[in-house]
């Protein structure tokens, strides 16, 4: 009898009779977020040079949730308007197709309490893919506005939180991975350094250290990528951060690398030599956090 008193005790120990529910997120904060892109791939196919240069921008309203007990949160991104502000006669009418279509799209990001995304749902778009044939050959130009990672990025380095945001040249490290998709990943840390405070506003640089790494199947492309090899050259920015508010008001970010990899499609094989340079910068505007409501994240 004494063991199943036991049992029973127990057994209604673990009904837990007046747990309360975790209470629904509600907004608490909303903002502008302005990014402007400029992008100038460089190939040379075969010994023929075909320069790129594409420039656009993106403006999206963002919704910032109250955060769970834990301090983890999500905030809503809705792309309003997008602008092709240039591009080369291939890229012109992929870019101007891609960019209509992202209008109205919304996204939503799982935040950790660090401002670290770990999820997003939301699709995205895959990468476009265009033939421009002449009398003696036939291009393809693959291209995606922002990939899947990137729209995580963007939104990780708009609702950045330093981890030691008071102490002067104080680091800190976090994962870095980017999927390139057919051509292969990049994966290894991002070094932030406090820059200092002026008039309450700090600045940060941070620095990606990546490592290439090839792709381990057949892509989705409809020729074959062949012995890939990538190094970056220049992969960092800068963080200009409101000290007091606790949020983001610019990024700037530059991108360089350089590569080379071999094509096969429909039997010929070409060799293709590749200088990537992206840059982009994030202005955030029109703050708005209701009344007595603490920024989201950690507590």
């Amino acid at each position: 009898m004494l063991r199943l008193m036991f049992v029973a005790t127990v057994f209604l120990g673990s009904i837990d009779l007046g747990r309360t529910e975790e209470p629904v997120a509600s907004v608490i904060e909303t903002f502008y977020q302005e990014l402007d892109v400029n992008r100038s791939p460089q190939f040379v196919i075969q010994d023929i040079s075909v320069p790129q240069q594409i420039h656009y921008q993106v403006r999206s309203a963002f919704e910032v949730y109250s955060p769970d007990a834990k301090g983890n949160f999500k905030a809503i991104q809705t792309v309003e308007n997008t602008m092709l502000l240039q591009a080369d006669a291939l890229s012109q009418a992929v870019f101007t197709k891609s960019l209509a279509e992202l209008k109205g799209s919304k996204f939503t990001f799982n935040f950790d309490r660090n401002h670290e995304v770990v999820s997003m749902e939301g699709h995205t778009a895959g990468p476009e893919v265009v033939e421009a044939k002449n009398a003696n050959s036939i291009s393809v130009l693959v291209s995606t506005v922002i990939d899947e990672d990137g729209w995580k990025e963007l939104a990780q380095l708009t609702l950045f939180r330093p981890l030691d945001p008071t102490r002067p040249s104080a680091t800190f490290v976090r994962k870095a991975v980017h999927d390139w998709g057919s051509l292969g990943s990049w994966y290894g840390k991002t070094i932030f350094t406090h820059a200092g405070t002026q008039r309450g506003i700090s600045n940060f640089r941070y620095q990606h250290q990546l490592e290439y790494i090839k792709p381990d199947g057949p892509g989705d492309l409809p020729f074959e990528i062949q012995s890939p090899q990538f190094n970056a050259y220049e992969a960092g920015g800068a963080i200009t951060f409101d000290a007091k508010a606790k949020r983001v008001l610019k990024v700037h970010e530059r991108f360089r690398a350089k590569g080379s990899f071999t094509t096969a499609m429909l039997g010929i094989t070409a060799p293709v030599s590749i200088d990537e340079q992206q840059e982009f910068t994030i202005n955030v505007s029109g703050y708005q956090r209701k009344p007595d409501q603490p920024a989201a994240g950690k507590r």
